[in-house]
């Protein structure tokens, strides 16, 4: 989701019409300073929240919403302006953006920060608030960036042979020279990395002679594949999924996680649901590990041998996958399921057995808030969301800390072309870098 420009001054418009006092304009704030891992009492969102007069305060926060690029902060934006428009006609777009977002592709390369300031009638101290804004949303999508680019560059410096099969395929366009982070950067800069992967893989099929393939090196590739394909996924999924899990571990200052998530992925594709799941851990870790730590915990986690077994088990419990009621049809989750049987059902599946428990809602309060001190995540799926809100309602106003992931009955183009690439990419890899799960490399 990302709005257009003609939406953004019919906002502008609905904003004149919203008196903001403080706890408003702080309730706004929120989730922007969240999302680059800040407080609202933190600079410059601190001095954000002083700016005298509404305009310049609405100002600031359009261009550094557009400037973000994150479709998860438009939709925090509409949803809280919503809850503030008096006007029904005003509430009304707000809904119809919100139940039909727009398509909207806004261009990589916006306008910069000093061109949009020229064109703004706001005051020195808006200026240098807006300036502060944009240099900090920048430096934490750089270090985001980086954090991929670094994870490869490593796996990279452990598989020389690799490294240069992907320069000698001609696809990266870099020359013998190049190092890890010019490889990795090649990588994850094209629109659909695992697409570029695949071309790589292609050329090494159709010239195997021309490469050493070892299969000391096959971890190292099926890191990168892996991250290469999560990279790949739509941004705006992304988005939501960083910006929900950053609700998740602040919830001390929320009564809990308030964006739900709606994943534009058809339910039935195993292959997509596995790689959303490691993008969520992935995500997760990035949010409660030391930097220092992340890319080691990443490399771990998506490795495949028995060597990293115990640590991957480790880092796989700090989050915790549930299922929904298996037995239970729509009607049911209306009008039939309780807290209490919900209860039950999440401390089993928490479990991995049944527990026979008197007081189901207090068990189950009690093991999350230990589980959320620990900082570890439950996530449950929950199929077709639209058909069964109240069951939603229901699990997030008895259990808040459980984060429900709503898969929407839509498959994805982005969806189904990643699918289409890793299954080429399985057919075609060089037999030295098959392996086994939780193995060492195995020839075919």
């Amino acid at each position: 989701m990302l709005l257009t420009d003609q939406q953004w001054d019919q906002l502008e418009s609905i904003f004149e019409k919203v008196t903001l006092g403080s706890h408003g304009r702080q309730a706004l704030l929120i989730p922007i300073a969240r999302s680059v891992r800040r407080d609202v009492a933190d600079s410059p969102f601190a001095e954000w929240l002083a700016i005298p007069g509404a305009d310049d305060f609405v100002v600031i926060m359009r261009y550094v919403i557009q400037k973000a690029q994150e479709p998860a902060l438009e939709k925090a934006l509409l949803q809280g302006l919503k809850s503030r428009a008096l006007n029904q006609q005003d509430q009304n777009t707000l809904t119809s953006w919100l139940e039909s977002p727009s398509q909207h592709q806004r261009s990589p390369d916006f306008e910069s920060t000093d061109d949009v300031i020229k064109t703004l009638s706001i005051s020195q101290g808006a200026e240098k608030v807006l300036r502060q804004s944009i240099q900090l949303f920048e430096e934490n999508a750089n270090d985001r960036k980086q954090f991929v680019i670094g994870t490869i560059s490593n796996a990279l410096s452990c598989a020389k042979d690799l490294a240069s099969n992907l320069k000698n395929s001609g696809c990266l366009n870099l020359s013998p020279n190049a190092t890890g982070d010019d490889i990795a950067k090649a990588l994850v800069g094209n629109d659909l990395p695992v697409k570029l992967l695949d071309d790589i893989v292609d050329h090494w099929s159709r010239f195997p002679n021309a490469n050493k393939f070892i299969a000391e090196d096959a971890s190292e590739f099926h890191l990168i594949k892996e991250i290469l394909v999560m990279e790949s996924l739509p941004a705006e999924d992304r988005s939501q999924f960083r910006h929900a899990l950053l609700e998740a571990n602040d919830h001390a200052s929320s009564p809990g996680p308030s964006s739900d998530l709606d994943v534009t992925v058809h339910k039935e594709d195993g292959r997509m649901l596995d790689y959303i799941e490691k993008l969520i851990r992935q995500t997760w870790l990035s949010l409660t590990m030391e930097q220092d730590r992340l890319s080691e915990a990443l490399r771990i986690l998506l490795s495949h041998r028995k060597a990293d077994l115990h640590e991957k088990t480790r880092l796989l419990s700090k989050v915790r996958f549930v299922t929904e009621p298996s037995e239970a049809d729509d009607n049911q989750y209306r009008n039939g399921l309780t807290a209490n049987s919900i209860a039950e059902h999440l401390i089993n599946a928490l479990a991995g057995r049944v527990r026979k428990v008197e007081n189901p809602l207090a068990v189950l309060t009690r093991d999350l808030d230990r589980m959320s001190r620990e900082k570890v995540l439950v996530v449950m799926t929950v199929a077709d969301k639209r058909e069964r809100l109240s069951y939603l309602d229901l699990l997030k106003q008895s259990f808040p800390s459980v984060q429900p992931i709503g898969l929407s009955p839509y498959e994805g183009d982005i969806y189904a072309q990643v699918t289409h690439h890793l299954e080429w990419i399985e057919k075609k890899i060089p037999r030295e870098y098959v392996m086994k799960l939780d193995d060492g490399p195995a020839h075919r």
